[in-house]
């Protein structure tokens, strides 16, 4: 039987839970279902949590590992401001699609392609 606590967000606890919602992300599968760059997909979707806003975060621990988390915030439209100032001026360049996937031979309406450095 698992020994399982809740307690507070902590900034050690970060990797981990990058991890779990990252291999959980499409329906409880890996994020690589739709998207190659879990590092991606976590600081855009994560980072405000994680790194700026964790005041209402809390992660599960059993047998010294973190198996789950809910991550919340109080005040929707600080967290967007604070994803447009904070995380969103790091993020990918986005541009016009050249070319989408391979099953298309032209680039889509409305497609856009993610330009962006590994890591970030």
């Amino acid at each position: 039987m698992l020994n399982t606590i809740i307690t507070t967000y902590r900034p050690e606890y970060r990797e981990a839970v990058f991890r779990i919602a990252a291999d959980t992300a499409y329906f409880g599968d890996p994020v690589e279902a739709y998207l190659d760059d879990r590092s991606l997909y976590c600081g855009i979707f994560y980072r405000c949590y994680t790194d700026i806003d964790n005041q209402h975060n809390w992660v599960a621990i059993a047998d010294c590992e973190v198996i789950g988390y809910l991550m919340s915030s109080i005040d929707t439209a600080a967290q967007q401001r604070l994803l447009a100032a904070k995380i969103l001026p790091g993020a990918p360049e986005k541009r016009r699609c050249s070319g989408c996937a391979p099953a298309y031979s032209k680039p889509q309406p409305g497609c856009l392609q993610v330009v962006h450095e590994p890591g970030f």
